[in-house]
């Protein structure tokens, strides 16, 4: 049996329903009875602010457990991570007296036995053997841990039009919790390690390093890349007047700008690729406001302002040596690039 919620707002109810449950235990015993979360759900001896009534609960609770003529009968399981926080009455000899300790899976094998089990609860097919799919250094984790990764890791397979989680794709679920700090093992944006480059994050090497400097899947917000370039005959709008057999100035292109624009933002998402992926441009939105000759120097930068959905965000600037030429948003998509080729073949 399972204890729900018997708990009622009408003075006397509570304590009633209370003794209904106690008096079915005892004409169903050998029972079983477990109470999740046992340190909230039982209260204490000292609650206060509901005219006494969770510390009569508790009363009544406490005196049933330790009637002794239930023993053998009614066994009793007070499941917690926090057992600090079950009152001490409650862990004596004659109630819960048996206190036993659920550690992380402590070897490689137990883990993943343990990983099974969380991806059949959680109904994620693996692309091979689950040994190999897996990283051989796999963290200590607790089955919230991996089913949360798995997760997140079949949600990446869905995104990628799969229907079973590959190497590369759960490769990234476990590399966010290795790039988390160990104290809260939290995937969150909070909790992640500065977006820098390492020999990790290189196609030649393993995702699964050891290292917290390891980038995540989202640059630091801020983060900025910056291009610069010298503006050439084929950099101007004039460049452009054999296409229409218009005629255009001869000065930088916006065209030329925006580009400049896509390639500062790219450098910034570039680190934080996987092996066939590549960052596109989806939305420009920008204003050019200054006109720069041929010969001048323009440099743009994008700084990272965060996610859009599935894009990132990026404000956008080009300088000349006068000042600033052009402002405006920019936001990137990260696809993998056998897709893209894919998607332009079937528009020939």
């Amino acid at each position: 049996m399972k204890f729900l919620n018997f708990r009622s707002q009408w003075q006397g109810v509570t304590e009633g329903n209370l003794e209904k449950i106690f008096n079915l235990l005892k004409a169903m015993w050998p029972v079983a009875v477990i109470i999740d979360e046992a340190d909230a759900f039982l209260g204490n001896r000292s609650a206060q602010g509901d005219s006494g009534t969770s510390a009569r609960v508790f009363s009544q609770i406490a005196s049933f457990m330790g009637d002794t003529s239930y023993r053998g009968k009614i066994v009793w399981f007070l499941l917690t991570s926090r057992p600090d926080l079950l009152p001490v009455d409650l862990k004596r000899q004659g109630r819960a007296e048996e206190h036993l300790a659920l550690f992380y899976p402590e070897s490689h094998d137990e883990r993943l036995e343990l990983v099974r089990t969380m991806a059949k609860k959680a109904r994620v097919q693996f692309d091979g053997d689950l040994g190999e799919v897996l990283p051989a250094d796999l963290p200590k984790m607790s089955g919230a841990d991996l089913e949360s990764a798995l997760v997140r890791a079949k949600l990446r397979a869905v995104t990628d039009r799969r229907e079973k989680v590959s190497k590369r794709s759960s490769c990234r679920r476990w590399w966010r919790w290795r790039s988390a700090p160990p104290a809260s093992c939290s995937p969150s944006p909070t909790g992640r390690s500065p977006a820098t480059t390492s020999p990790a994050a290189s196609a030649n090497s393993s995702c699964f390093s050891r290292s917290n400097d390891m980038p995540t899947r989202d640059p630091e917000v801020g983060a900025t890349g910056q291009v610069e370039m010298v503006v050439a005959e084929n950099d101007l709008a004039s460049a452009l007047d054999h296409i229409t057999g218009d005629t255009y100035p001869a000065v930088f292109a916006t065209t030329r700008a925006i580009a400049l624009c896509e390639l500062a933002a790219g450098r910034v998402l570039a680190p934080l690729l996987s092996e066939g992926e590549l960052s596109v441009g989806v939305v420009v939105d920008v204003k050019h406001t200054a006109a720069t000759p041929t010969g001048a120097r323009v440099s743009a930068t994008a700084r990272y302002t965060g996610r859009d959905g599935k894009l990132y965000a990026f404000e956008v600037s080009v300088k000349d040596p006068a000042g600033e030429v052009m402002t405006g948003i920019h936001k990137r998509a990260v696809i993998q690039l056998a897709r893209l080729l894919e998607g332009a073949e079937k528009r020939r």
